[in-house]
């Protein structure tokens, strides 16, 4: 229901804002909430699928960061800003923090496969593009943009914890019960600060 109505803000947004980032960011927010019915296998609805149902809906999260980047991007160039500011400097560094823990944790985990970390390793790549773009967009546009930093590096930080779940951490039990507080306001922030 909660990413239903997410994506109901995300549509007047575009109605409202009628822009082609609004747009897109409508789009990212529709695909979003695909992988969340695809994750909580809602009705039953990839019952009978051989391929992991995970796997189905991290491409489409996936393909929701990658518009999200596009019309952040949009964005950036469309007011003429540079891309290169402190903004991109903090997004490298979150991904390469990250990128380290993740690979220590996968270290520590038994019985994780090597292509599990490496799923994990592209879709922490993705995700971090896009914290990188908006932490870009924030830094060079200030004000109401800075919300979309916020809503970015919130939504960075649910799927960090389902990164950690994946590699079977052990405060991943305890941190995933934060996912569904992190995730929905960064939704929220991204869309409202675009």
């Amino acid at each position: 229901m909660l990413t239903c109505i997410m994506s109901f803000f995300a549509f007047l947004l575009a109605i409202i804002i009628r822009t082609p980032d609004r747009w897109l960011c409508f789009a990212a927010m529709v695909f979003s909430s695909m992988g969340d019915v695809v994750l909580m296998n809602f009705k039953g609805i990839v019952n009978g699928i051989k391929f992991p149902s995970f796997y189905i809906g991290a491409a489409l999260f996936i393909v929701a960061h990658i518009l999200y980047s596009v019309a952040f991007g949009t964005m950036i160039k469309s007011s003429g800003h540079t891309f290169f500011n402190t903004g991109v400097v903090l997004g490298i560094l979150l991904f390469l923090s990250s990128f380290v823990y993740f690979l220590v944790m996968y270290k520590k985990s038994k019985g994780v496969p090597h292509a599990t970390l490496v799923m994990v390793v592209v879709y922490l790549l993705v995700i971090s593009t896009l914290c990188t773009i908006v932490f870009s967009h924030a830094f060079s546009s200030g004000g109401i943009g800075i919300i979309s930093a916020l809503g970015a590096l919130s939504f960075f930080v649910s799927d960090f914890f389902i990164g950690l779940g994946i590699l079977n951490t052990p405060n991943a039990p305890k941190l995933g019960e934060l996912i569904w507080w992190f995730y929905p306001i960064g939704q929220i922030l991204l869309l409202i600060g675009g």
